[in-house]
């Protein structure tokens, strides 16, 4: 959690928005061996982000580059993928919401490890240009090295490229279904900051004007956090949130930012969301 936040989620989309005419729907499984240091929450958004990119990369195919990755792979129309982190990057489609609630059977396999597997099913698209390559991390204040583990009192800062102009907005999400915006800041009267090509942001560090500086917090020994990054070269609408009296920043239920982004999604092509886990430690 954030001071003035609290975060983890489960990636759970439900329905919106009418389905375009080159919209489909798709369906995916993947079954996960969960290591014994992985939590039952870190297994099952795990499994599904892993499931969403092999529908993906099943249904659409995967970007060949000239470089070598061994965890994106295709062979006889079946494709294997071991980290959907860098799958995401290359799958030649776009998961734009999920249909139903996840389904999760959890099994012993024959050699005794415990697999988790999850069935999906959504409504995808297929990239019909090449994908916008944004450089987006978090890091320390001034220390320009991407941090994904922060201690319960530290500040952040979002550090933020992209090749072409456009707009960003940044949200965080909370494990009671909450969801808060950091950027635009809170007494900002814009839906999206505007950001011009190939300049070098860092978010949430200046001691001048009105921008925010935030800490994450947290009273538990480990909790998880998602950062949401919302770019587009399009100007985009804001959501229907509210201010919160006591954190004095603009909050929403998750449920309805997910509609929200899976209505952008399906009318901007351009419209790119990046997800940045963080972990956040007790301090000690």
């Amino acid at each position: 959690m954030m001071n003035k936040l609290g975060l983890i989620i489960t990636i759970v989309i439900f329905s919106i928005a009418p389905i375009n005419a080159k919209d489909v729907t798709i369906e995916g499984n993947y079954q996960l061996v969960i290591p014994p240091t992985m939590s039952e929450a870190e297994a099952r958004e795990t499994a599904l982000n892993r499931a969403i990119v092999q529908a993906l990369a099943d249904a659409f195919g995967t970007i060949v580059t000239s470089e070598t990755w061994t965890d994106l792979k295709n062979d006889n129309s079946v494709s294997n993928i071991s980290f959907w982190q860098m799958g995401n990057s290359f799958v030649k489609g776009e998961w734009l919401r999920t249909l139903s609630e996840p389904q999760y059977t959890k099994y012993l396999s024959d050699k005794g490890e415990i697999v988790l597997e999850v069935k999906i099913k959504g409504i995808a698209r297929e990239l019909e240009t090449s994908p916008i390559q944004l450089k987006t991390f978090l890091s320390l204040p001034s220390v320009d090295i991407e941090n994904n583990r922060f201690r319960s009192g530290s500040r952040f800062t979002l550090n933020f490229t992209s090749p072409v102009n456009g707009f960003l907005s940044v949200y965080i999400a909370d494990e009671e279904g909450g969801v808060t915006r950091l950027l635009p800041y809170s007494q900002e009267a814009i839906s999206c900051t505007q950001i011009k090509a190939m300049v070098d942001y860092e978010f949430f560090t200046s001691q001048n004007g009105t921008e925010e500086q935030y800490t994450f917090e947290t009273q538990k020994n480990k909790e998880r956090n998602i950062i949401y990054v919302l770019f587009s070269t399009k100007e985009y609408s804001r959501p229907l949130d509210r201010l919160d009296s006591n954190s004095n920043l603009r909050i929403l239920k998750y449920n309805d930012f997910i509609k929200w982004t899976s209505q952008l999604k399906s009318v901007d092509n351009t419209f790119k969301v990046t997800i940045l886990p963080v972990e956040i430690l007790t301090s000690q």
